[in-house]
């Protein structure tokens, strides 16, 4: 599935997205477990959910789906 980035990055600003992000940021938390200099792949775009991993050292990888023409 393909979205547009700009929109889903403008959504998760806005204050609706930030109370989805908070919602859902708040039942995931404990459930993931990231330690110190793990690395984390994420599909598709993954920036506007690395603030629900703890703050911690680690490395990110961000595989990009392509689009069908």
């Amino acid at each position: 599935m393909y979205q547009d980035y700009s929109e889903f990055e403008k959504f998760y600003r806005s204050d609706l997205g930030k109370s989805l992000k908070y919602l859902v940021s708040s039942k995931l938390k404990k459930y993931i477990n990231v330690y110190e200099k793990e690395i984390v792949g994420f599909v598709g775009y993954g920036n506007p959910y690395l603030d629900l991993i703890p703050k911690k050292i680690i490395e990110y990888l961000i595989f990009h789906l392509k689009k069908s023409v």
